[in-house]
């Protein structure tokens, strides 16, 4: 069963219309907001109504449905994704242009992505390095947060429950009042598709070879999510928009073992997997007079993977922790990125970008041999990119970019990009890129 209501008031309508957000815009590696028609990119676009008329809650589960995308599942690690056979460790999930940390296996857990307050997800399939850096050589998946309403007050719920044991809740409250935009919006998802015993269960599985190998019986481990996501935003006028945003995650999974010696003081070994997100972004959009855009984005993410692993004593009730056994992997990640962009009418137009990037990174895991902890690391990025659009007549668009930088543990290569848009007639339209 999937239950949503939406609630809203309105005791003042003054200067509303200037809050619309046309559902052909685009932004992911645009120079300015531009119609999806006019765009360079072949950008597929899914509206927050297609989301909730399917009843997705997660950015796995819509992903899972698109063409070119695949969706792979992994018990502990998550949902990772693969684009027309690239892996996910150059995929490159954005949230209002922020880049998600916390990869485990080069992948970002998708299901770890709630689309509770998203007004639409930009995908852009084949390389994007040259704006977004060697993570974005497979595609860019950029999700765009609801940002504006129609009404001075929101009240919004989203209620979902399944007999096979997925229960999911989610609260939102908005308001709009002159040039503020204020939203905070609670969640809670509980997956737990059998009981603690049933998950416990060994099968034996035989090949054609006469070979068997042993698995659980119900490969599902139990998952409990909490999320608080906090926006808000200044509009002085069309020219300039600041928001500050604020993402909050917790989440749980457990991994329950076999009963050993079930005879005689029975026992097993269970994991539990612990992760934890904060994120901060600030970003500043402005144009200086009609033909100069400029975009900033500064944001801070913490991100901490932890995992226990624990005995179950099943007389006593009781567990104790495994020596050697538990395991924090601990994420900083600072990100500044500006970008300049000309938007006339003119048949040439250009665009600047720098972007700082810096990453630390501590646990078991991780070995740098040139650090002084060696269970510790960092990572710093300088680049900068040059774009230059040519649009000698309204059917052909001609886009080249070159990016360079500084990498403090990798060399960074110059890495171009060239783009080629060609509308021969109304109804056709043929897009060649090259990165």
């Amino acid at each position: 069963m999937y239950c949503f209501l939406n609630a809203q008031t309105d005791s003042s309508m003054d200067s509303v219309w200037k809050n619309i957000t046309l559902e052909n815009i685009v932004v992911t590696a645009q120079y300015a907001p531009t119609d999806s028609k006019n765009a360079v990119h072949q950008i597929k676009v899914i509206k927050a109504a297609d989301i909730q008329k399917q009843g997705f809650n997660n950015l796995a589960e819509v992903l899972s449905t698109q063409i070119n995308l695949r969706v792979t599942t992994d018990p502990i690690l998550g949902n990772g994704l693969k684009i027309q056979g690239i892996g996910g460790e150059n995929i490159q999930v954005l949230i209002d242009g922020v880049p998600v940390i916390g990869r485990v296996n080069g992948n970002i857990d998708l299901s770890q992505i709630n689309l509770q307050n998203i007004a639409r997800i930009e995908i852009i399939e084949g390389a994007m390095s040259a704006q977004y850096g060697s993570n974005a050589s497979g595609g860019v998946i950029n999700l765009i947060t609801k940002k504006s309403q129609l009404h001075r007050f929101r009240i919004q719920s989203q209620n979902q429950i399944e007999d096979i044991g997925i229960l999911n809740n989610s609260l939102t409250l908005a308001t709009q009042f002159g040039q503020f935009y204020a939203s905070i919006t609670g969640s809670r998802i509980n997956t737990q598709i059998e009981n603690k015993d049933s998950l416990r269960l060994i099968k034996t599985i035989e090949l054609p070879s006469g070979q068997t190998y042993s698995t659980k019986k119900n490969p599902w481990n139990p998952k409990l999510q909490y999320g608080l996501d906090g926006m808000i935003r200044y509009r002085h006028n069309d020219s300039f928009n600041i928001v500050y945003q604020y993402r909050f995650f917790d989440e749980k999974v457990s991994d329950f073992g076999k009963i050993r010696r079930p005879q005689f003081k029975p026992y097993a070994f269970d994991d539990f997997y612990k992760t934890k997100r904060q994120d901060h972004s600030l970003n500043l959009e402005m144009y200086f007079g009609e033909n100069i855009y400029f975009n900033s984005t500064t944001a801070f993410n913490q991100y901490q993977r932890e995992k226990e692993a624990v005995i179950y004593d099943f007389e006593a009730d009781s567990t104790s922790l495994i020596e050697n056994g538990q395991d924090t992997t601990i994420f900083n990640s600072f990100l500044h990125r500006s970008i300049f962009s000309t938007t006339s009418s003119r048949q040439l137009n250009g665009q600047l970008g720098i972007e700082i990037h810096h990453e630390t990174g501590s646990g078991k895991r991780i070995m740098d041999t040139t650090s002084t902890n060696p269970h510790q690391s960092f990572l710093t990025n300088y680049a900068a990119w040059a774009s230059l659009r040519y649009q000698p007549n309204k059917k052909i668009t001609l886009q080249t970019n070159l990016r360079y930088g500084y990498n403090s543990k990798y060399h960074h290569p110059i890495i171009p990009s060239f783009l080629l848009d060609w509308k021969p007639q109304k109804n056709w339209n043929f897009k060649l890129s090259y990165a």
